[in-house]
């Protein structure tokens, strides 16, 4: 922490010793305080008396930003005060915090909780330091349920102005905290007693209803955050076992650069062998992947690549994943890659696997570099497991600043029995017959969310009922209401439609489930009644919850800092008013050269000062960088995969030999400085975020850069390759292109919040074009209630 943080943390510690000296030690239990049921319009008259402040609290535990929340969030009268809520890790604080902290404008002193107390400590000290008084206090229980039914329940929090009580049990800490703030009505959630007047909430269905209610006071519910508790758990490691392997590349192996083709079976690329104890029925896989860097990689790009396989009995291999060096991180003499799969029921079998890797590099000044594998087997005790840990912990603030509502639930865990009884059935991204049973759940996701909707407007709503869903549809397509889910797909699943391959993983992950209410679950995304998606959508992602409250922030306060953006091209206030267009090489990628040029002539008639560039000076190190780090909206298209795509390429596949030098990577764009904007990128698999690890997926990385908002596709993005005039290739809509642009059209055109006008652009792009694959599998990533500025809409 720095040196204010550290200040502050000092302050609050020593006010809350003098407020409770003489019992601080004790942990009487007192019973008795509660003094019957609070009815909701005493709720809604609870009074109170304080100041917001920014706030920084530790990732250390989940409960520390739903104490928080209402302290940086308030509403007086239906007017919302609002303070940035930042999270951060006191280990290794993501850069991304950093970043967004220079842009922030001078909102007084921030306050910092304790890093590493416990929840109930730190509540007490919060309600005790900076509320002067208050009728009523949010009681969770300190435990998984009460954090559940706590994140659903936050809200309620910033909307009455109340303190946030972690304990669980009412001893005589919290009793004088809550007597001496003049508390006279609690809202319990958990198993745990309350004091004076109580209302209990008992789940999570019934703490929406709680705080829509509530919400009606402040205007009504204008926001939907989707959320999953479970993300806040862990796994339990019950044992582990670690390998390791290393080689050395003889020569060069540029062939098979193509995902999904056969490796090169020969020395240069040498096989490793591994083994699951027998009797481990769940496990993780986690590697380790380095390689000692040439000279000269910054120049040649020199990339590992490795497949990892199952072998049955007969020794038949089957590919569980591929890898690449892209994914990971420079640490100087080193590229390093940082890998998982999880395996289901097959080690108690004792499962044998393979793994391969082989160095692709355009030169011979690779030839004899080292690379290291480390292999760590985990058995655990849960295959529920977050890919993005705790993101849930900001849903309730990022609701509350937008006056909307928490939907959560553990049971939308693509692996969670609650539904469907899916415990074992494996990782829809690496296993084919999984795919079936994460549909079924993401279609209870889906319904669930439109059951709220339609109790929100007041409307009937039936699962056997088709004709339920199209009033619903029709309702919110004139009344659109943006829902934002701040997890990930193993906290609440995509749905999968069409096919790929283990490569790039299985199936076409897409969010239309969610966004298209009266869609036929068992046809998504096609099987739609009206041809039309009706909620403004996006996922609010990162690589943990400190990069998504960086996120959150950049979005909430996205007005007050674009003036402050210093970019390498654009400079201090003028980054907001640049745009850029690029193009990369190769075919079918060159074919849409004129969709470039579309986007340059919607951003110049937008008044945008425009750059554009093609093939190399794209690629560039220092100029493609340049420019992307100095523009506000940003329209690109190159082959690529899911940690990479590379402008210069001149042939299929992810990259060439010779384009190495070129590509646009996870170890590249984590280290470049963008500002909040947006950047549409028609480019395979960039926006795959299934079955990796956060790190290893490229439009993480450039939400961790700083950007607000990354549309891209999570799979291949071919498109239909059209004969031209004079032997010229044409790339037909259907690539993508033609989305892209009808997004940034309804963004100049019309100022619309950015999630509505990809909602506009699907809907138009659908209507002219009809093809399933583009319309389903490109994903925005972003508060879809963002209204980004373009010069001709002066904001």
């Amino acid at each position: 922490m720095d040196a204010l943080k550290v200040l502050s943390f000092v302050v609050i510690g020593l006010m809350l010793i003098g407020g409770f000296a003489g019992c601080v030690s004790k942990e009487k239990v007192v019973t008795g305080y509660e003094k019957g049921t609070a009815a909701i319009s005493e709720i809604l008259d609870i009074k109170s008396s304080y100041s917001p402040s920014s706030v920084i609290v530790s990732d250390f535990s989940p409960f520390y930003a739903l104490i928080a929340t209402p302290l940086a969030c308030r509403y007086e009268n239906a007017t919302a005060t609002i303070k940035p809520l930042l999270v951060e890790n006191t280990t290794v604080i993501s850069r991304a915090i950093y970043d967004v902290r220079e842009l922030l404008p001078d909102m007084g002193v921030w306050v910092a909780l304790p890093g590493n107390d416990t929840a109930h400590n730190v509540s007490l000290i919060v309600a005790r330091n900076y509320w002067k008084n208050a009728d009523g206090a949010i009681i969770l229980g300190n435990n998984q349920e009460g954090y559940n039914l706590g994140v659903v329940v936050t809200p309620v929090a910033s909307y009455l102005g109340i303190p946030v009580i972690v304990t669980d049990k009412m001893d005589d800490m919290t009793v004088t905290t809550l007597r001496d703030l003049g508390v006279k009505y609690t809202i319990v959630c958990g198993d745990v007693e309350g004091y004076g007047k109580v209302l209990r909430i008992k789940t999570p269905e019934e703490g929406l209803e709680l705080s829509t209610e509530v919400s009606r006071k402040n205007g009504g519910v204008k926001y939907v955050a989707m959320a999953n508790p479970l993300d806040a758990s862990k796994q339990t490691v019950l044992e582990a076992n670690k390998t390791s392997f290393e080689g050395t590349i003889i020569k060069s192996a540029a062939a098979a650069s193509v995902p999904g083709a056969a490796p090169p079976d020969s020395a240069e690329a040498p096989k490793h062998n591994f083994t699951i104890p027998e009797g481990w029925d769940n496990v993780l896989i986690r590697f380790t992947l380095k390689f000692n860097k040439s000279v000269e990689w910054d120049a040649v790009g020199d990339v590992v690549q490795g497949f990892l396989y199952s072998v049955d009995k007969e020794g038949a291999e089957v590919m569980e994943i591929y890898f690449r060096s892209p994914g990971g991180r420079d640490e100087g003499a080193q590229i390093v890659a940082d890998y998982m799969i999880p395996v289901f029921n097959k080690g108690g079998t004792g499962q044998k696997f393979s793994m391969l890797a082989w160095l692709q590099s355009p030169t011979a000044l690779a030839l004899g570099i080292k690379y290291y594998i480390d292999v760590e087997m985990q058995k655990v005790d849960t295959m529920i497991y977050p890919l993005m840990p705790k993101l849930s912990s900001m849903a309730p603030y990022l609701a509350a600043c937008r006056g909307g509502v928490v939907l959560a639930k553990p049971d939308f865990a693509v692996r969670h029995p609650g539904y469907i009884g899916c415990i074992g059935c494996g990782e829809p991204a690496y296993d084919e017959t999984a795919v079936e049973m994460a549909n079924m759940q993401a279609a209870a996701v889906h319904h669930e969310l439109n059951k709220y909707l339609a109790s929100l407007a007041g409307m009937d709503y039936s699962e056997s009922k088709p004709d339920t869903w199209t009033a619903l549809a029709n309702y919110y397509y004139e009344k659109p209401i943006p829902v934002a889910i701040v997890a990930d797909p193993n906290m609440i699943p995509m749905y999968y439609f069409g096919s790929a391959s283990p490569a790039e993983g299985m199936g076409q992950p897409t969010d239309v489930i969610y966004e298209d209410i009266d869609v036929d679950p068992d046809g998504c995304p096609a099987g739609m009644i009206d041809n039309r998606v009706e909620i403004p959508l996006g996922r609010v992602t990162g690589w943990d919850v400190q990069d998504v409250s960086a996120l959150i922030a950049r979005s909430v306060f996205y007005s007050q800092i674009i003036d402050k953006v210093q970019a390498p091209l654009s400079g201090a206030s003028a980054w907001k008013s640049t745009a850029y267009s690029f193009i990369g090489g190769g075919v079918p990628v060159e074919g849409l050269v004129g969709v470039q040029a579309h986007a340059a002539m919607i951003y110049q008639e937008a008044g945008f000062n425009v750059f554009t560039a093609t093939n190399a000076p794209a690629g560039s190190n220092t100029m493609g960088t340049n420019f992307q780090e100095s523009a506000n909206y940003i329209w690109g298209c190159a082959h690529g995969f899911y940690c990479w795509y590379v402008p210069t390429l001149a042939g299929f596949g992810p990259a060439a030999a010779e384009d190495l030098d070129s590509v646009f990577d996870c170890i590249r764009v984590r280290e470049m400085k963008f500002g909040p904007g947006i950047m549409f990128m028609v480019s395979c698999v960039t926006g795959r975020i299934d079955g990796l690890l956060p790190q290893n997926a490229l439009s993480q990385a450039y939400l961790h850069g700083g950007l607000a908002c990354y549309i891209g596709a999570t799979r291949s993005t071919p498109g239909p390759l059209l004969p031209g005039d004079l032997g010229i290739v044409k790339v037909g809509d259907t690539f993508g292109g033609q989305l892209g642009m009808r997004f940034y059209e309804n963004l100049c055109n019309d100022n619309d919040p950015i999630g509505l006008a990809y909602r506009d652009a699907k809907n138009l792009y659908w209507e002219d074009e009809g093809q399933e694959l583009i319309y389903g599998h490109f994903v925005m990533y972003g508060d879809p209630a963002l209204n980004t500025y373009e010069p001709n809409n002066n904001g």
